[in-house]
């Protein structure tokens, strides 16, 4: 068996070739004729050997694995069976870890004439064909540019050692003599890394041979280094090398790229790179405490596994739990179509509890069938409603868990979404809380990605939203997105919009429209636009109605006027039904006092460079009054002695209100307000609506109810949707504007995870077409 090329004429007539023969592997002689053992994989080199001298059709290799895998499936989930691989990629595989075949054991099959294919089957599951090693490989040769790479392998506990100095530019036998003295030493070379430059060598070798590797160094080149020609020999322990291993590699232009892309995505700082001209491996040496990261987060890259996102959701309104149902629902459909898993990790009811539900460890013993890897509703609503706090806090290491109740606030939901294993992490603010936008900074400073709702922290206190501004941009392109179209428009794409002018080169000159859908609704109700209903119809209107409707969605449907022109109802009465349609605020005041209209103003300022030249909204609501809250202004402006200042107000000339009238007296004195102010504009065929605009030339943001004429934009909107309008340097005599319906639950839920997904987008390799060379960044299909 020392030889196994010398194959001896077999009779075909012997009676053998009909038996089924049974050889005892890993046991051989040596050449004095002792037994001894063929080491690690001995039996495997034994099969192939008798396959060669047989002439075998095949050789089957059986294991305790269904057969090549992508990557090692204890650290990569997701690794699935490669159903062909070459020879060539086989080698490497193996050589860079994967230990379901040794290189060895090839060689027989390699050098038999005709080659023969291995199989890799599985004694556990016999029926399954596992994966066949031949000449080449139908998984990475095809057509598909998604299926240049056939599987990922590292190397652990390797030691990169870098020699470097100006005495080994230009000057021959250096590295003669510094693998010398390695070989000398008996250490084994495990990647080569130069630059161009001959400025510096770099290797790596086993971390436990690293100080024999270096003493043999200094040994070697004592002289230089007393000279100063070498300046260092730096050793760099533990570190891991990750292998990128496909025949389809050679040749296609972006896989490279696309690699590294993924690295740099998953925070991941390479430290060393090496590729062979056969382009059919390239090799990053990272921090072994990355090696993990770095396998999963390429793995996903070339859609060899689906790309896992931890996600964690604050606020459990209604919006919080629409989208915890949606998160549910499409999780099926975003991981076929998207390659994108999300995975709710944690979720929190709101920003004052001192618990959220978390996915632990399933303790030892428990019921399996309720281990999971995404919270879902059911599982939330039966980690609240047991009432009972798990003593166990620490987030689950594995991807498996369950739902608990446990201690902690808002501020350490972070912890239980951030894993160095994943990529990836999102924090959903479904709040409008101003206690959660204060940890907008601190998210995004621990890589996590922020998508929100909350419009708080960007229209906060100038310090705040410079911390956000700072932590955004603190690692570059790197950095944590802080993902923000929700918070002016619900699903409407109003900030990208203005981004998409600014950065095509446009001037933008002035913002305005209506950015409230409370009071759209509401000053719809008491001031339709003039001419939507004959007389006969409007005769019977009244202010009672289904409610559980959408509200005039249809020209038919649009509120009308009575014959004499008053409004249909009354304020007071029209507040009522955008509460009860869940137009309004948690805290209705948040609309009715403009606050909610002026913060999402500032959003807009910040977009347009304006957000240093800002306050606060304290500021902005004082000098742009509502007349459903003055009452409340005016009690904040109260003076020490007891005295008050007046608000001038060039809408309204109504006298001063009383502080210590009664609600109904004060919502009577409102309606009386208001319809006094419709009917004055009715006069003048107008209407009265809530505009909002900021003038980038005067640095200036201002909210008015103004009387518009009935047929303009504003006028027209129906209720319950926002209009804004651009004037820019492009669009000067007509505005570019955005129109569209802003409220529902369901649709503010689904337009957070559209943020979520266009970032992805960014992360997840292209599903066909050319690779990007650039970035993992390309579109999916």
């Amino acid at each position: 068996m020392d030889d196994f090329d010398a194959e001896e004429e077999e009779d075909e007539s012997s009676p053998a070739v009909s038996l089924h023969l049974v050889v005892t592997g890993y046991v051989a002689s040596n050449t004095d004729g002792v037994a001894t053992t063929l080491g690690r994989d001995g039996s495997d080199y034994s099969a192939a050997v008798m396959g060669k001298l047989l002439r075998s059709s095949l050789i089957s290799i059986w294991t305790d694995v269904d057969g090549v895998l992508s990557a090692d499936p204890r650290r990569v989930p997701r690794a699935h069976v490669i159903p062909d691989v070459s020879y060539n990629e086989a080698m490497e595989l193996a050589y860079f870890g994967a230990k379901v075949i040794h290189p060895k054991t090839m060689t027989p099959a390699i050098s038999s004439d005709p080659q023969i294919p291995i199989y890799i089957r599985n004694t556990f599951n016999p029926t399954f064909r596992g994966s066949r090693i031949y000449l080449s490989s139908t998984t990475t040769t095809t057509t598909d540019t998604d299926r240049r790479v056939c599987g990922f392998s590292s190397v652990e506990r390797v030691a990169l050692i870098n020699v470097e100095g100006t005495g080994l530019v230009g000057v021959q036998g250096i590295a003669r003599r510094l693998f010398g003295a390695l070989e000398s030493a008996g250490v084994s070379v495990a990647l080569i890394s130069q630059a161009s430059s001959e400025h510096s060598i770099t290797f790596a070798a086993a971390a436990d041979r690293s100080s024999e590797a270096r003493k043999a160094i200094e040994e070697e080149f004592a002289k230089e280094l007393d000279l100063n020609y070498i300046t260092s020999v730096d050793v760099r322990s533990p570190c891991s090398i990750v292998a990128a291993v496909g025949d389809g590699m050679s040749g296609t232009a972006g896989v490279a790229g696309r690699f590294f892309a993924a690295l740099g995505d998953a925070k991941i700082n390479v430290l060393a790179v090496s590729q062979g001209c056969s382009e059919r491996n390239i090799s990053a040496v990272v921090r072994g405490e990355d090696s993990t990261r770095a396998l999963r987060a390429v793995h996903a890259a070339f859609r060899l596994s689906r790309t896992t996102v931890y996600v964690g959701v604050v606020g459990m309104g209604e919006l919080g739990r629409s989208l915890l149902r949606l998160l549910e629902g499409q999780r099926s459909t975003l991981r076929e179509t998207f390659d994108v898993d999300l995975r709710v990790r944690a979720v929190a009811q709101d920003g004052t509890r001192e618990e959220l539900v978390a996915l632990v460890r399933r303790r030892s013993g428990g019921d399996a069938s309720s281990s999971a890897d995404s919270i879902t509703s059911a599982a939330y609503d039966a980690a609240t409603g047991a009432g009972v706090v798990s003593a166990a806090a620490d987030p689950s290491e594995e991807d498996d868990g369950i739902a608990a109740l446990i201690p902690g606030d808002v501020s350490s939901i972070s912890r239980h979404v951030r894993a160095d294993e994943v990529a990836h992490s999102v924090i959903f603010d479904c709040t409008a809380e101003e206690r959660v936008g204060r940890l907008h900074p601190s998210w995004l400073d621990s890589d996590v990605h922020v998508v929100t709702a909350n419009n708080t922290a960007l229209s906060g206190p100038r310090k705040l939203r410079r911390d956000v501004r700072r932590a955004e941009c603190a690692r570059g392109k790197l950095s944590a997105q802080y993902l923000r179209e929700v918070t002016v428009g619900g699903g409407l794409p109003i900030v990208s919009t203005m981004r998409d002018l600014l950065g095509s080169g446009d001037e933008i000159q002035r913002v305005d429209g209506i950015l409230s859908v409370s009071w759209s609704y509401i000053l719809h109700r008491i001031a339709p636009p003039m001419g939507t209903g004959g007389a006969t119809a409007a005769a019977d209107d009244d202010c009672e109605g289904d409610l559980t409707t959408p509200p005039l969605s249809s020209p038919e449907s649009r509120p009308r006027r009575h014959n004499d022109g008053t409004p249909r109802c009354t304020f007071s009465e029209a507040v009522r039904e955008a509460v009860e349609l869940g137009l309004m605020e948690v805290d209705p005041v948040k609309d009715l006092s403009f606050e909610y209209t002026a913060r999402c103003l500032m959003v807009l300022a910040k977009e347009l460079g304006l957000d240093d030249d800002l306050e606060d909204v304290e500021n902005i609501l004082t000098s742009n009054p509502s007349p459903a809250a003055r009452r409340r202004r005016r009690t904040k402006t109260k003076n020490d002695d007891g005295s008050k200042d007046s608000v001038d107000d060039d809408d309204s000339k109504e006298e001063d209100e009383d502080e210590d009238e009664d609600d109904a007296t004060y919502a009577d004195r409102v309606d009386a307000l208001m319809k006094e102010r419709v009917e004055r504009a009715a006069s003048d065929g107008r209407v009265p609506r809530q505009v909002s605009s900021i003038d980038v030339k005067t640095n200036s943001i201002e909210i008015r109810i103004v009387d518009v004429p009935s047929d303009h934009v504003f006028a027209i909107t129906p209720p319950s949707n926002e209009c804004v309008r651009f004037f820019t340097a492009r669009h000067r005599q007509y505005p570019l504007i955005v129109q569209g319906p802003s409220a529902g639950i369901d649709s503010t839920a689904s337009a957070l995870l559209a943020e979520l997904l266009r970032l992805m987008r960014s992360k997840v390799g292209p599903r066909s077409g050319s690779l990007s060379r650039t970035r993992s960044s390309a579109v999916l299909a």
